[in-house]
């Protein structure tokens, strides 16, 4: 999907790249549309898994930091833009898909969030569901935004994201969301 888009994922395709018969993909998904779907589902969750064993990594070690997790979110996001482009397009395209990527991406949040609270450098303001979510959502829209920039990705553009993301986490996360009502 990530090399020709998911206009361009047929089961002859699926079939001769997994090695198995078209009559065994049919067997196993019955249409296009669920071949899609299951690609979408195992896609996000194999770039979640792979996200939960980084982190776990950096957390074994001792070396989960705001700067480390931020720098790990960023490149594993970037590892996978191509596949997440893909899927993106086939959401928007195709309504009975879209409904995947939000609880992906919830369930992404909290394995994020829940490493940032836990990081060694530091104390994280009391805050509720909302402000978790807005401040992954902070992440996740600049990392987003500068993938699918149109201007070429550098290793020091990317330096630089993560730089400034890590100060953005790090602000918001001490920093809570303050007195409820208070900026409203």
């Amino acid at each position: 999907m990530a090399e020709h888009g998911a206009a361009g994922v047929t089961i002859a395709d699926v079939s001769e790249r997994a090695g198995v018969s078209v009559g065994t993909i049919y067997g196993r998904v019955g249409n296009r549309a669920n071949l899609l779907r299951t690609v979408q589902e195992e896609e996000l969750a194999r770039i979640q898994a792979s996200m939960v064993a980084t982190l776990a990594a950096l957390e074994a070690d001792g070396a989960a930091t705001v700067e480390s997790i931020v720098d790990a979110y960023v490149q594993g996001m970037a590892s996978s833009a191509p596949t997440l482009r893909s899927l993106v397009q086939l959401a928007a395209a195709q309504q009975e898909l879209d409904a995947a990527g939000p609880a992906a991406w919830r369930e992404m949040r909290e394995v994020i969030m829940g490493s940032l609270e836990r990081a060694s450098d530091v104390v994280v303001a009391p805050s509720s569901d909302s402000w978790r979510s807005w401040v992954y959502e902070v992440l996740d829209a600049a990392t987003f935004q500068y993938l699918e920039s149109s201007t070429p990705q550098s290793a020091a553009g990317q330096r630089r994201l993560v730089k400034n993301l890590i100060r953005t986490a790090r602000l918001l996360l001490e920093a809570g969301e303050g007195p409820v009502g208070a900026s409203e």
